[in-house]
This record gives structure tokens, C-alpha cells and sequence, in this order.
């Protein structure tokens, strides 16, 4: 009998399959590792706030404010953030502040906003009706100058944030195609302008140590860093995750000490060693599965499939993509008569965006696609998207796993294959990356 692979969609919920005959898994990443913690958040995270990293422990910050902030990421990230403040109120009430002392904001940096019920299940209804809850509009015109940029350009930040004597915030660390890892990201450009947030990413996004899993030298991070010291963050929390979603660990305590904690227990959890590159990768996106986010689930594979190799790229996507997303791609595929790699290296090797009037975000996510699928054919599997939009965003199209495995069997006859059942979850640690796994361009470095 064949052997039974599979891909998690998130919840427990999965999609199992065989590999095509002739074919040889080299790699999969879930049976690899087994959960490492029977340990629960609640447990987890009370060890952490008892031991705090390099700083005073909670309490203690409450009694000497007056007009705290807590700033939490969006339904984009994983982070179980009502379950934390239900852990984490008690500590700053012993130190003299209540519900209605405290000011929640969403760092959505230029994400769009989360309706209700989604703001409901992140925070909990507790604090949407007790704290004030604000979701952060970097074209505000009411944000505050607080740091500079390496190019002497002024950020300006959420004014409740700018304000607050204490700031605290809540997130995760996960690989990032650009950061190295997310989670440091909630000052900059969790609750930065608009402005700001397009110089920094069009900057150093192109920097070939700006890179997943890393943040030695990488300028994307270091720049991120330097404008947090300058807005001050007090105390963070950061849930570190395991290759199956679950939360494993957590730290607490100073932004560096503690996010380099967690980006050394994150490697440790996420890393997975690859000797050589493989022709064929199979990967879900999960935990990133809403619309423009799935992109970054294509970093993994892309790094360890071998050039004219193939990516299936599984997608359990809870709607449609956005119609601004598509109508983006649509536009530099006008724009560049169908060539939009050379298009966006020329954009941004003259430090503009691809397309300067949408979302940084949809940038970035195109700017990724058209990079990933120059060298490596994608073949996308999602119930939400159609065969235009897929062919519209450079991507072979799919209708279920069992006809991408059939139309790759034939293609590639003999191949060695990877499987990343979570493929937001994976940071491939090899000696075998090219110059092409990071998004050169002329005049950069």
C-alpha cells in the first residue's frame, strides 16, 4: 500500500494523498518532528509573565502608568490574542489598571480593516465592550511623528500609541519572507503611515539578506528595529508555534531580548535541514490563508525546488481574494505588456513601488508572486479561486490535488519531492540557496 502524505488546512482539518508512481519524498516536514508540548497556553504563558526577559514584570509597569496601550495583530496572524488577555488583565489590574483604563489597537499597518465579528473573536467581546478598540488607519490624518527612517524620513504613528506611558504587545513569531520573522513588526508597520511603510518595504525588500528565517544583517529587520527603539515598546508577548499551528512556547518580557528568544525557539521548532533541492514541492499555505497573505506560504518551497522545478501550492482560503488584489495584477500585466518581472525590477531599481497607487501589501504579494513563478512553475489548488484569476496572478490552475498530482507525475516522471503540510510553518535551513532565492536587481546590493 502507498504511502499516505498529507496537508493541514488548520483546525485539525487535513487532505491526504499519495505520491505518483516513481516518485521519492525526501522531505516531510510532519513527520519529521512531533509536537513537542502537551503544555497549555495558559500554563505557557504564566511562565512566561513570572520570568519576564530583561524587564519588570508586569505589575510593576501598570503601577507607574497612567495611560496604557495594547497593541495585537490582526485575523491575518494566528495569534490566540483573546485567550492571552484573559490571562494577561489580571496582572496589569494588580497593578492599579482596569478594562477601562487600557486602549486596544489593531496594528493592521495598511491591512484592511476587521469587521466585527472578527474583532470579536480576536479580542473578545469583554474588552470590545469595556477598553476602547481601534483599529489602526496608517492614512490617518491624526498619526504622530515619532521615529525617522535611515533616509531621515519622519513616522508617524497611531496617536494612542504615541501617547501611552506604557505600551504592550501581543503577536507571534513566524517565518517572514522579508522580516526574517514576523512578530517584531507591530511599531513598524503594525501602527506606522502609509508613507513610511512603502519607502521602508520598497527599500530593502530587494536586499539579498532580507531573507526568510533571517535577521543578522538584514536591513528589512534592522529597520524595523531601529524605529521600535525610537517609539519605545515596554513588554511583548510572542507565541512561538509548532509545524502543526499549535502554540509551543511563549516569551516575554523586552522587545530584543525577548523577540531574539523567541526567533531562537522558533528556528528551533520550524527549522527543517535540506541537502540538496528537489524537483517537485507540495505545500498548503496554512496558517496563511487569508487573500494576499497566502503568497507568503510560496517562500519555502521556492527556496528548496530546483530552477524550471514545480510548486503545488494548496490554498484553503475562507473567501475570495480581494477584487483590488486581482484588478493589481491585471494592472502590471497592462502596465508592463505582459512582462512583469522585468517591470518590477526596474520599478524598484529605481526605489518605487510596482503599482504606487494600491496596498503596500499587494505590492509585496505581487512583487513575490511574479519572483517565485520566474523560476518555477506554481500549479495553485483552491476552492476560491477560479482558473482566470489563478492564470491573471501567474499560476498554473488545478481544480483538486489529485489532478496537480497527475498533471505533475507526467511532467516530471522520476522526481525527488518535499512536502510542506504547512508551508507558512517552515523555515528550510540549507547550503544549497541561490543568488536567485532573494529578489535581486540592478543597483542594489
Amino acid at each position: 500500500m502507498a504511502q499516505q502524505y498529507y496537508l493541514d488546512f488548520g483546525g485539525g482539518e487535513r487532505i491526504y494523498f499519495s505520491l505518483p508512481k516513481g516518485w521519492k519524498s525526501v522531505q516531510f516536514i510532519q513527520s519529521e518532528k512531533e509536537s513537542k508540548s502537551a503544555t497549555s497556553l495558559n500554563e505557557l504563558l504564566q511562565k512566561a509573565l513570572s520570568q519576564p526577559t530583561n524587564a519588570q514584570s508586569l505589575s510593576e509597569l501598570a503601577s507607574k502608568a497612567k495611560k496604557a496601550v495594547i497593541i495585537v495583530d490582526d485575523v491575518t496572524r494566528p495569534t490566540p490574542t483573546a485567550e492571552i488577555c484573559e490571562i494577561l488583565i489580571p496582572y496589569l489590574e494588580e497593578g492599579g489598571l482596569s478594562l477601562e483604563d487600557l486602549t486596544f489597537v489593531v496594528a493592521l499597518g495598511s491591512h484592511a480593516p476587521m469587521n466585527l465579528d472578527q474583532l470579536e473573536q480576536k479580542v473578545g467581546k469583554a474588552i470590545i465592550s469595556s477598553s476602547q478598540v481601534i483599529q489602526h488607519e496608517c492614512w490617518g490624518p491624526d498619526l504622530l511623528p515619532a521615529a525617522t527612517l535611515s533616509s531621515g524620513r519622519a513616522v508617524k504613528i497611531n496617536p494612542a500609541v504615541a501617547k501611552a506611558d506604557l505600551k504592550i504587545s501581543l503577536g507571534s513569531i513566524l517565518p517572514h519572507s522579508m522580516a526574517g520573522f514576523g512578530g517584531a513588526k507591530m511599531i513598524m508597520p503594525g501602527v506606522a503611515d502609509f508613507e513610511s511603510i512603502k519607502e521602508h518595504h520598497i527599500t530593502h525588500m530587494v536586499h539579498p539578506l532580507s531573507t526568510l528565517g533571517n535577521i543578522n544583517g538584514n536591513p528589512f529587520y534592522e529597520e524595523i528595529l531601529k524605529v521600535t527603539r525610537m517609539v519605545g515598546l515596554d513588554f511583548i508577548i510572542r507565541c512561538i508555534f509548532n509545524h502543526e499551528g499549535g502554540v509551543v512556547d511563549v516569551v516575554a518580557g523586552e522587545f530584543e531580548s525577548a523577540f531574539t528568544k523567541g526567533v531562537e525557539l522558533s528556528l528551533s521548532n520550524l527549522g527543517y535541514r535540506f541537502d540538496r533541492k528537489v524537483d517537485v514541492s507540495i505545500s498548503c499555505t496554512f496558517p496563511f490563508v487569508h487573500g494576499p497573505q497566502m503568497i507568503k506560504a510560496l517562500a519555502p518551497p521556492s527556496i528548496v525546488t530546483r530552477e524550471r522545478g514545480a510548486i503545488m501550492l494548496v490554498a484553503p482560503l475562507p473567501e475570495p481574494l480581494p477584487s483590488g488584489f486581482l484588478d493589481a495584477f491585471l494592472e502590471i500585466r497592462e502596465k508592463s505588456n505582459n512582462n512583469p518581472l522585468e517591470y518590477a525590477k526596474a520599478a524598484l531599481s529605481r526605489g518605487e513601488p510596482v503599482l504606487p497607487d494600491r496596498a503596500v501589501d499587494f505590492n509585496m504579494a505581487i512583487i513575490s508572486t511574479v519572483r517565485r513563478t520566474a523560476e518555477q512553475k506554481v500549479f495553485l489548488v483552491s476552492q476560491k479561486v477560479s482558473q482566470e484569476e489563478a492564470s491573471l496572478m501567474g499560476f498554473e490552475y488545478v481544480s483538486s490535488v489529485e489532478e496537480g498530482l497527475g498533471q505533475l507525475g507526467e511532467a516530471y516522471p522520476d522526481a525527488d519531492v518535499a512536502i510542506f503540510p504547512s508551508g507558512g510553518l517552515v523555515i528550510p535551513v540549507t547550503d544549497v540557496r541561490s543568488s536567485k532565492d532573494s529578489f535581486q536587481v540592478s543597483g542594489t546590493q
